[in-house]
């Protein structure tokens, strides 16, 4: 049990063992990037993303049952390179590594206690340290015109430990 969920859900409490189980959704982000072209295949790009995570967290004692859905919004500024595998006049394919930088901007939590009496509250959620990752994957985007397309980018990422005590998916599940 981590000590800001304790400290957060259960200041008076008497529970002298205490379960959490954890679910986190799949993380959903959006982003808006630029891409500089260093020459035909390689070009370096960077933006802004938004990350939005959601999860249930469930506590469980003899005195205390509460439940609650925590949802913390992220900003972050991507730096990658890319190397493109194959192209035509609208379709891209190519293989991309980087890093990003992220600031949770908003955390909210919405707890129902119902043992030892029914509660709701909401509380806000603050993560003070940055959270770093590092990515590859393979990317297929389709161009509309020259400066604008849609693009997709299926891979592999890993978090590495900001020291918050708050539950999240990156801590969770860092490699993912």
């Amino acid at each position: 049990m981590n000590e800001y969920a304790h400290e957060e859900a259960f200041t008076n409490s008497s529970a002298m063992s205490l379960d959490e189980e954890v679910h986190h959704r799949q993380p959903i982000r959006f982003g808006l990037l630029l891409r500089y072209a260093l020459n035909e295949r390689w070009s370096i790009e960077s933006g802004l993303t938004y990350t939005l995570q959601k999860s249930d967290i469930s506590f469980l004692s003899e005195d205390i049952l509460a439940d609650y859905e925590q949802q913390l919004s992220y900003v972050g500024i991507p730096v990658n390179v890319s190397y493109q595998l194959w192209s035509n006049r609208h379709f891209n394919v190519y293989a991309i590594v980087g890093g990003m930088v992220e600031k949770m901007v908003k955390g909210m939590r919405h707890m129902v206690t119902t043992k030892p009496m029914r509660k709701e509250e909401d509380k806000s959620v603050s993560i003070r340290p940055l959270q770093f990752s590092v990515i590859g994957g393979l990317g297929a985007e389709f161009q509309f015109i020259d400066w604008l397309s849609l693009y997709a980018e299926p891979g592999v990422g890993y978090w590495f430990d900001n020291g918050s005590d708050v539950p999240t998916y990156y801590q969770d599940k860092p490699f993912s």
